[in-house]
């Protein structure tokens, strides 16, 4: 019997006991899985937002360029710049842990950085927990822990929907990307 542990940058662990053939064998599943995770948000762009609905990609830097559009990055706390009308906390918060995950380098976030960022961002009412469970209830986010430890990542569908709210919101108030430029 055989024990192997793995944790990659991106946040991806796999743990597998049993003989080393079959370790083998799931680590070769593993792996395959980790380099297939942009098609899966591709897929899972494609399931959010059927195409008639989505609004045409208008930022020429859609990948990391659209969060450092919306976002700012001080005290190592990432945050909206500016707090736009109808924009809920539960969006906020997946747009946040969206650039953690793809500007930070960081799979989980822990609830008291997540919290802090959200207030920073202007969004002051409410528990964190009751803010996260719809998008936990809908398979965007998993939540791990209790209490202090809690911690939250993007799935693949939770980090397709964060794109779209930032594209989303980069069309209804294009002034966002030319106060960018200049």
């Amino acid at each position: 019997m055989s024990k192997l542990r793995l944790r990659l940058q991106n946040g991806m662990e796999f743990e597998a006991e049993g003989t080393t053939d079959f370790i083998e064998d799931q680590k070769d599943a593993f792996f395959e899985l980790a380099a297939s995770q942009k098609a899966c948000v591709d897929a899972a762009i494609a399931k959010t937002v059927p195409a008639e609905l989505a609004p045409p990609p208008q930022h020429p830097d859609f990948g990391s360029g659209i969060w450092k559009t919306l976002m700012e990055n001080r005290d190592n706390l990432f945050y909206l710049k500016t707090r736009y009308p109808q924009t809920e906390p539960r969006d906020a918060a997946l747009m946040i842990l969206a650039t953690w995950t793809e500007l930070g380098k960081k799979g989980t976030v822990e609830a008291l950085k997540l919290a802090k960022s959200l207030k920073k961002s202007g969004f002051t009412n409410g528990r964190l927990d009751r803010i996260m469970a719809q998008e936990i209830s809908h398979q965007r986010i998993i939540a791990t822990g209790t209490k202090r430890a809690r911690r939250y990542q993007l799935t693949a569908e939770g980090l397709a929907r964060a794109h779209y709210l930032a594209q989303d919101l980069l069309t209804r108030h294009p002034e966002i990307a030319q106060s960018d430029i200049s």
